[in-house]
């Protein structure tokens, strides 16, 4: 008997600690129930502040490309440089050599 009084005096000390155990989570349970988290957007609204900051800062720079290039396009030229001077001479040499030939042949005729 003493046996069975020895197990049954710790089924009743493990009952009560299970009792007492149950009873510590219904108490967390009803905390944690009235327990409020509140979501803090603080952080994310800086980093998108900031992100936002520097797409504006992106786009004036963008804006100040395209203005430049705009620009740049206008006053480019269809014909370059290089070929309005070889242009130029070839109809300067043309205008020179048919002068000299008219001479040229003026004087032949004016012999004959």
């Amino acid at each position: 008997m003493t046996k069975l009084e020895i197990i049954s005096e710790l089924l009743v000390e493990e009952l009560h600690e299970f009792k007492n155990q149950a009873q510590r989570v219904e108490q967390a349970s009803k905390t944690l129930k009235d327990v409020r988290i509140k979501a803090d957007s603080s952080e994310i609204i800086m980093i998108l502040k900031e992100f936002l900051k520097k797409q504006e800062h992106v786009q004036t720079l963008q804006k100040e490309q395209h203005k430049e290039l705009l620009e740049r396009l206008k006053n480019a030229r269809i014909i370059p440089n290089w070929l309005l001077i070889l242009v130029t001479v070839f109809f300067i040499s043309l205008a020179l050599i048919i002068g000299y030939l008219l001479i040229i042949l003026l004087k032949t005729e004016g012999f004959e």
